[in-house]
C-alpha cells in the first residue's frame, strides 16, 4: 500500500520570520473569515478559487506559505500548489495559532467583502465599481468600468456619489486600502462591497483592465 506523501509544513513562528524576508503568505479561508481578521500581509486566495487564480495570484519566484484557520484547508492548497511545481508550505496551526502567538493581525472590518469572482458577476449585473487608489495608480491599470474616487481617510466624496441603498464595489491593489474605505462607508450606513484581493485578484481571473493616459 502506497501512503500519501506528507505535506511540507513549517511552524507558525518560522512562517512569521520568513514573511519579512520575502516569502509570500496566502490565506485560503472564505471571504467572511478573511474579512473578520487575517495575518498581516496575507493575500486572500480562497481555496475554491485557487486554481482559477493561478499563476497570477502568487509570486512564482517566491516561497509560498499557505494559511487557513487551523491547517486543514491550507494543507489541501499546498498539495495542489506542489503538484503544479510551486515551492509551497503549510503553516502549522493556521491563523488561530498566528493570533494566539501575538503575530501581527489586521483585525475585524465591518464592511462586507466579496471575492473577485463574485465581483465579476455583480459588475455584469450593473453594480458600480470604484477604484479608491491614487489617480496615478488608477491610470496605470484599473478594472474596466471602474471610476476613480481616491480615498484619503474621508469617505465624503464616496458618500456624495452613491445612495445608502446602492451597492458599490470597492477596488484597490490587494483589498487592504479598500477595506478602510469600506469600513468608513459601512459605519456611515452605506452599502459597500470590498473586493478581496483587489485588482491583483481581478487580473488573476483574467478580468478586463483599462489604462488611462
Amino acid at each position: 500500500m502506497i501512503s500519501e506523501p506528507q505535506i511540507p509544513t513549517i511552524s507558525n513562528a518560522d512562517a512569521q520570520a520568513r514573511v519579512p524576508g520575502g516569502a509570500q503568505l496566502i490565506d485560503v479561508r472564505t471571504d467572511a473569515e478573511y474579512a473578520e481578521d487575517h495575518a498581516k500581509g496575507a493575500i486572500h486566495v480562497p481555496l475554491d478559487s485557487l486554481l482559477k487564480m493561478l499563476p497570477q495570484a502568487v509570486d512564482t519566484d517566491a516561497q509560498i506559505l499557505v494559511i487557513c484557520k487551523s491547517g486543514g484547508r491550507s494543507a489541501q492548497a499546498v498539495k495542489q500548489l506542489r503538484e503544479l511545481g510551486f515551492d509551497a508550505y503549510n503553516v502549522e496551526g493556521g491563523t488561530d495559532e498566528w493570533r494566539a502567538s501575538g503575530g501581527p493581525m489586521l483585525e475585524h472590518n465591518t464592511a462586507r467583502h466579496v471575492s473577485a469572482l463574485k465581483a465579476q458577476e455583480l459588475l455584469a449585473e450593473g453594480v458600480a465599481a470604484v477604484d479608491v487608489r491614487s489617480p496615478e495608480q488608477y491610470a496605470a491599470g484599473h478594472v474596466a468600468g471602474a471610476v476613480n474616487l481616491p480615498f484619503s481617510g474621508d469617505a465624503e466624496q464616496l458618500k456624495a456619489q452613491f445612495s445608502k441603498t446602492e451597492p458599490v464595489l470597492l477596488f484597490c491593489n490587494t483589498g487592504g486600502f479598500a477595506s478602510l474605505a469600506g469600513q468608513a462607508l459601512t459605519e456611515a450606513g452605506w452599502n459597500p462591497l470590498v473586493v478581496a484581493g483587489g485588482t491583483n485578484a481581478w487580473k488573476a481571473l483574467d478580468g478586463k483592465m483599462e489604462f488611462a493616459g
